[in-house]
């Protein structure tokens, strides 16, 4: 099971909630935001533990995976202090609006060994919102399975062999001939 962590619970936030739950293997067991009517509602239905702050969550909650879905200029904190602690980061997109801090996350993610994924869902607005999810995470080469959703439901499902050399779902074609060359 993938336990997810999301730091940012606004639209975009209970929005990747709503994917995380429709993923047999993935479970939301931590959500933090200030506002913690918002965090309340994310984890509404799941059990998951409500911190106020993203630090906190990074600090104490049992994740595989955090997902910043927070503003732009708080990404870098937050993905460096994840991927320190050994917790696999999704981000949201622009990473930075820094040159400097991307490479500063990408760096960590090499040195940690983690992975850093950029949620590229404007990248994909002709295919609608598709999530990267990689299940027993160590490098995207080596993950056993990866579910790839198309605004909520699973499109593809399988390993990273079978999804990108040879995608079933019309959707997974039209998302790697579109838009894996722009990442």
């Amino acid at each position: 099971m993938l336990r997810v962590g999301i730091i940012g619970c606004g639209f975009m936030g209970n929005m990747h909630a709503n994917c995380y739950n429709n993923i047999p293997d993935a479970k939301v067991v931590a959500v933090a935001d200030l506002r913690r009517e918002k965090a309340e509602e994310v984890a509404a239905g799941t059990n998951a533990a409500i911190y106020a702050e993203g630090m906190d969550l990074i600090a104490n909650a049992q994740v595989d995976v955090i997902d910043i879905c927070l503003p732009t200029y708080l990404h870098v904190d937050y993905a460096v202090q994840a991927l320190e602690k050994g917790i696999h980061v999704i981000c949201e997109k622009p990473m930075s609006l820094f040159t400097e801090e991307c490479v500063d996350m990408v760096r960590k993610a090499e040195e940690t060994g983690k992975l850093l994924i950029q949620d590229s869902l404007e990248k994909m607005k002709n295919i609608g919102t598709m999530l990267i999810v990689a299940h027993r995470l160590s490098t995207i080469q080596h993950a056993d399975n990866i579910i790839l959703l198309h605004q909520g439901v699973i499109v593809e499902q399988g390993t990273p062999e079978e999804i990108f050399e040879n995608p079933q779902s019309p959707k997974t074609r039209a998302f790697l001939e579109n838009s894996l060359e722009r990442f």
